[in-house]
């Protein structure tokens, strides 16, 4: 297979995948059977869109008998079309897409699914779509590392895979960046005092002589700066750490990757190179697409970026409420990853 060749990582369409290909390397970093070469979807997007009540006019794949009645019919399986329909733009009811004053857990999902249909969602996310999949980095040296910040149990998953990288897949990154906002520690999203000093939280170990700080952490950047003291590799100095805080008076989730990116271009100057994204799954294409295209808007070409992530965290077969929860962050973070493939488009042909 050809691949082609840009400075930047490139999209290519190929028939039934979108595949993620790095500048110049002909193996993929993420395969998944999204949209063919026209732009339109694959059997698997068209049967999430059948269980949240989206059809597809005339189309081949005959429904099944586990989807719920139809809400929204669209013209055709276009790329374009499906992206305002679960961004909610055609109608709020199926949208994938939260609201965006809502963060992940605020408004798990629009939609109430049976066992069965949960199942057959999974299966459609985790095995044909590799949500459940990790991703590990193909080079051995970076110019840089991110890491987005998330709720407490994201970030230790992500401290807690660049510490394994650090030890056995990759040299030591000449500066690890964390990209922050004012998000206020939330209970309900198990930002709790206990949760922040538990050293047996089962996510990633403390440092035996981690000493409590006098004042614990209110905010997101406040608690990433916390995990980091608490269980960072001993190969990470601190020097080795820079934050990149985005701060707002109206906070708005979401937006922080972006921005704090913007910020980063803006005030560090940073060099050309590959620069490495700690995420975790579902969310390790997300990060990979939204930065690609911020660098795009900001024509670093010259800059590229390779996202990778663990699967931690997905919950148990057994537990369904957990389940339901999360097959709506990953109907949600689906969404925004079609935005940004259509931002991404329309960027590279300008």
């Amino acid at each position: 297979m050809k691949t082609v060749k840009y400075s930047i990582i490139a999209i290519i369409l190929i028939t039934g995948t979108i595949s993620l290909y790095f500048h110049n390397k002909a193996s993929p970093l993420i395969n998944i059977s999204f949209f063919n070469k026209q732009e339109l979807a694959s059997d698997d997007i068209v049967r999430l869109l059948g269980y949240t009540g989206i059809r597809i006019q005339n189309d081949r794949l005959v429904p099944e008998d586990n989807w719920p009645k139809a809400k929204l019919t669209l013209k055709s399986r276009s790329l374009q079309e499906i992206t305002d329909a679960v961004q909610g733009n055609i109608d709020p009811e199926v949208a994938w897409k939260r609201p965006s004053h809502l963060q992940r857990w605020e408004k798990i999902s629009s939609f109430s699914f049976s066992s069965d249909q949960l199942i057959q969602i999974r299966d459609i996310c985790f095995n044909k779509l590799g949500f459940s999949q990790e991703v590990f980095p193909k080079e051995k040296s970076y110019q840089g590392v991110f890491v987005p910040g998330g709720i407490l149990q994201r970030v230790r998953f992500r401290l807690s895979f660049l510490n394994k990288l650090i030890n056995t897949n990759i040299n030591k990154p000449k500066q690890i960046y964390t990209l922050t906002g004012d998000r206020f520690l939330r209970e309900e999203a198990g930002e709790t005092k206990e949760a922040l000093l538990n050293p047996n939280n089962g996510e990633i170990p403390f440092h035996p002589n981690w000493i409590e700080p006098s004042q614990l952490p209110t905010t997101e950047a406040e608690m990433v700066k916390l995990v980091f003291s608490q269980s960072k590799s001993a190969e990470i100095k601190d020097e080795d750490v820079v934050s990149i805080h985005f701060s707002e008076k109206d906070y708005k989730p979401f937006s922080v990757t972006e921005k704090t990116i913007r910020q980063w271009l803006e005030q560090n100057h940073p060099a050309s190179g590959t620069y490495l994204v700690i995420s975790n799954q579902p969310f390790v294409l997300y990060h990979q697409l939204i930065i690609k295209r911020v660098l795009l808007e900001a024509k670093r070409t010259d800059i590229q970026v390779e996202s990778v992530g663990s699967a931690e965290g997905l919950a148990s077969a057994s537990d369904l409420k957990k389940q339901e929860e999360e097959v709506g962050i990953i109907l949600d973070n689906l969404a925004r990853i079609f935005y940004e493939l259509t931002k991404i488009k329309k960027l590279n042909a300008s």
